[in-house]
């Protein structure tokens, strides 16, 4: 009982961590492109908050799954959507690309964030798993290629992003 809970407390930080290194990795990619693209300044904002708004209105639905089914699978959710919007950041060419991407990335989060703190939290000890969680997270902002992003190709970043949501809806299936 003790090695499965452990398991799945890995598996879930494993998912946590990839997760939000994917999210840190294309994070600028949205203002660059805008910028590129000569979208203003409110013009960026409208569409970086889109994911937020997105993310508030589909957080009910993503919590009645995770709690009619499982966690994880609402984090497998999370995951895949995410890696599609990463791939639409590959693809932009005009503001509505943007817009599809931040909207896409704003439901990702919607179905990986609150389901992953459960799922955490049920894998063992709950302060030490949420602590764990938060280092975790932190940890992925400070190694994700965000940092370097301005100076790397913005494809390298979102290829990075598929590669690593990828993993994190391997890990969020794994414990299914």
């Amino acid at each position: 009982m003790v090695r499965q809970e452990t398991r799945r407390l890995v598996l879930g930080l494993t998912s946590v961590g990839t997760y939000f290194l994917a999210l840190q990795s294309v994070g600028s990619i949205p203002a660059r492109y805008s910028r590129d693209m000569g979208i203003g300044i409110a013009g960026t904002g409208i569409i970086w908050s889109s994911a937020f708004f997105v993310s508030l209105a589909f957080r009910p639905l993503a919590g009645h799954l995770a709690d009619k089914t499982s966690s994880y699978l609402a984090m497998l959710i999370g995951g895949a959507v995410s890696s599609i919007s990463s791939l639409i950041y590959l693809k932009l060419g005009s503001s509505l690309g943007i817009l599809a991407g931040r909207l896409l990335q704003g439901l990702g989060n919607a179905f990986f964030m609150s389901p992953s703190i459960v799922a955490v939290s049920s894998g063992g000890p709950a302060r030490m798993a949420l602590a764990l969680r938060a280092v975790v997270m932190s940890l992925a902002a400070v190694i994700a290629p965000h940092s370097w992003s301005d100076s790397r190709p913005p494809r390298i970043c979102t290829c990075f992003s598929v590669i690593t949501n990828s993993l994190t809806s391997h890990s969020s299936h794994i414990c299914l």
